[in-house]
C-alpha cells in the first residue's frame, strides 16, 4: 500500500528568545530545529512520506502547488501573519481543499483571541477569571479587577513577554504593566484576575478526545526571583535541571477537583468543537475552584529528555505509557478517522 502523504506545517524560530530584547519575542510560539526535526523523523519512521513546510509568506503557494500529493496536512504552525494568524494554516487548507488536523479556521481563530475566547467562556457559564481588555494605558481602571492582577497580550502564546512585571498589585504597577506590552506587542492587552492556587495542564487527544494525565505546575521550585507561574522567564531561563522537576504528572489532586477539572475541559472541547488535541491550562482560586486560563491548539509536543521542555503532553502521555512515536500516531489517526482517510 503506498505511504500516506503528510504535510507537516511548522514556524521555525531563526533566532534566540533574548528576554531583553523584545524583537525577538514573536518568536515564542516557535519551535527550534532539534524539535522539529524529531517530530518530521517520528512521522517517517511511522512510514508516512513526509513534505516538511515552514509557514513562511509563500506558505500558500507552496501548499497549493504540492495539494495533489498531500493526504493530510499536520498543523503545527501558530500561522504567517496577521491577527488572527493561528487561523491562518487552516484557512489556506480549506480554500485548497486539503484534510487538516486541528479545528476549523473560525474555531481556531477564537481559541486564539483571548478576550473572544473568555467571552464565549462567560456566555457558557465555564469559569474564567474576570478580565477587561485595554487598548491603552489611559484606559486602565481597576472596576471589575481585585488586585493583584496579570496582564497578558491577548494573541499570543509560550507566555511570549509575560513577565514578572505583568503581575500587578495597584493601580500604578497596572499602567506600566498595560504601557510595557503594548509597547511590546502594539496590540490590546487583557488583564485578569490573578488567581493563587495550583495551576495545572490538560492534555486532550482524539474524537471524543481522552483527557490525558493532568500535569500541574511546580511553581514552588522555581527560584525565589521568579514570579509564580508559568511565565516567559520560566519558559526560557530555567536550567534542565529545574526544567525535568517543574512539570508533575500525575497531579496529586482530590478526585472532586479531578472530576470538575474534566468536566470543564470537556465542555471547552464541545464548545470550541476542537479537533484531534489540544491542552487547556487551569488555575485554582483561594478555594481550590477551577477556572480556565487559556486554550492552547495546537499544543506543544516538545519531547522529553532532549530539549529543556515545558511541554505537558508529552509528559502526559509517558504516564500512559504511550512512546512519543505513539503519541504523534495518536494525534495523526484521529486527524485521519476524522477526515474519512482510514
Amino acid at each position: 500500500m503506498k505511504p500516506l502523504r503528510i504535510a507537516f506545517v511548522y514556524n521555525l524560530k531563526d533566532c534566540d528568545i533574548d528576554l531583553a530584547n523584545p524583537k525577538t519575542f514573536i518568536q515564542a510560539d516557535y519551535d527550534d530545529q532539534v524539535t522539529l526535526e524529531i517530530i518530521a523523523n517520528t512521522l517517517k519512521e511511522l512510514e508516512y512520506e513526509v513534505l516538511s513546510l515552514n509557514a513562511d509568506l509563500d506558505l500558500f503557494e507552496k501548499l497549493r502547488k504540492n495539494k495533489d500529493n498531500i493526504d493530510l496536512v499536520f498543523n503545527y504552525s501558530v500561522g504567517v501573519s496577521g491577527e488572527d494568524k493561528y487561523s491562518n494554516v487552516s484557512t489556506f487548507c480549506e480554500i485548497l481543499g486539503l484534510s487538516h488536523t486541528g479545528p476549523s479556521p473560525l474555531s481556531q481563530a477564537l481559541i486564539s483571541n483571548k478576550e473572544r475566547a473568555k467571552k464565549i467562556m462567560v456566555a457558557y457559564g465555564i469559569p474564567t477569571a474576570t478580565f477587561i481588555l485595554f487598548s491603552s494605558a489611559e484606559e486602565v481602571i481597576k472596576d471589575g479587577l481585585i488586585f493583584p492582577v496579570m496582564a497578558k497580550p491577548y494573541g499570543t502564546g509560550s507566555s511570549a513577554g509575560m513577565t514578572g512585571r505583568c503581575i500587578a498589585t495597584n493601580l500604578q504597577e497596572l499602567k506600566e504593566a498595560v504601557l510595557y506590552l503594548l509597547g511590546v506587542f502594539n496590540r490590546p492587552v487583557l488583564v485578569e484576575n490573578f488567581l493563587p492556587g495550583r495551576e495545572f495542564s490538560v492534555p486532550m487527544v482524539g474524537n471524543p478526545p481522552q483527557i490525558f494525565p493532568i500535569v500541574e505546575l511546580n511553581h514552588s521550585i522555581l527560584p525565589k526571583e521568579f514570579p509564580r507561574f508559568a511565565s516567559f522567564e520560566v519558559k526560557n531561563s530555567l536550567t534542565p535541571d529545574i526544567a525535568e522537576k517543574y512539570l508533575s504528572c500525575p497531579a496529586q489532586i482530590s478526585k472532586d477537583l479531578k472530576d470538575k477539572i474534566h468536566s470543564i475541559c470537556e465542555r471547552i472541547w464541545d464548545v470550541f468543537e476542537i479537533k484531534d488535541w489540544c491542552r487547556i491550562d487551569i488555575r485554582c482560586d483561594e478555594n481550590d475552584s477551577p477556572f480556565v486560563l487559556e486554550i492552547n491548539s495546537p499544543a506543544s509536543l516538545e519531547p522529553t529528555g532532549v530539549v529543556a521542555s515545558y511541554s505537558s503532553l508529552p509528559t502526559s502521555a509517558k504516564i500512559l505509557g504511550l512512546s512519543y512515536k505513539e503519541l504523534i500516531q495518536e494525534i495523526i489517526s484521529a486527524a485521519l478517522k476524522r477526515n474519512s482517510l482510514v
